[in-house]
């Protein structure tokens, strides 16, 4: 009997686990389903079936032994169910004739390409010194001129001079009232 958890399989088919423990409460409502359930092999074979549907029959049935028989690693169950991915190899010269292929199929696009050392690492490209661009010197602004500063402020000055005068002679005058009136 494998003890394969919910989760697990839904990683390996790319699904949810959602719609798989909802699926396996609707179909068997006496177990209280969750992520972390352990599945037998007859659910197993059931949510395989039904939520790898985007996987070839071989490879579906590929992954229903994996799990029933215990036998597969998990690299090995992980790898199949990602089949499609293209590998990694460091022979780039036979890779480079599959890869067109393989990219059109899964709807990649290849904007370039990168050169790698014997080790794998990657080779930075020399890069192209651009032309250096003409520094744009910004116009000097016109000083403001410092007679019309000072006339301003004095301006100002004798405002609030006046203001305080009437502000003062108000007072005093009210003052002056009430005093009156008290007499």
């Amino acid at each position: 009997m494998p003890s394969i958890k919910i989760s697990k399989i839904a990683k390996d088919l790319g699904a949810g686990f959602k719609p798989i423990v909802d699926f396996l409460n609707e179909k068997d409502e006496t177990k209280g389903y969750n992520p972390n359930s352990k599945l037998t092999a007859d659910e197993v074979k059931s949510v395989v079936n039904r939520f790898g549907r985007e996987l070839s029959p071989e490879q579906r049935q590929k992954l229903i032994e994996g799990y029933t028989s215990g036998a597969a690693s998990k690299s090995e169950v992980s790898n199949n169910s990602k089949a499609t991915q293209p590998s990694v190899t460091k022979d780039a010269g036979a890779k480079a004739q599959e890869q067109p292929q393989q990219d059109s199929e899964v709807g990649l696009k290849v904007l370039g390409k990168v050169e790698l050392d014997a080790k794998g690492n990657v080779i930075a490209p020399a890069e192209s010194k651009p032309e250096p661009k003409p520094e744009v010197k910004p116009e000097p602004k016109p000083e403001p001129n410092p007679k019309k500063k000072t006339q301003h402020k004095q301006e100002l000055k004798q405002e609030t001079t006046q203001n305080l005068r009437r502000s003062v002679n108000r007072i005093q005058s009210r003052s002056l009232n009430r005093n009156r009136s008290r007499m």
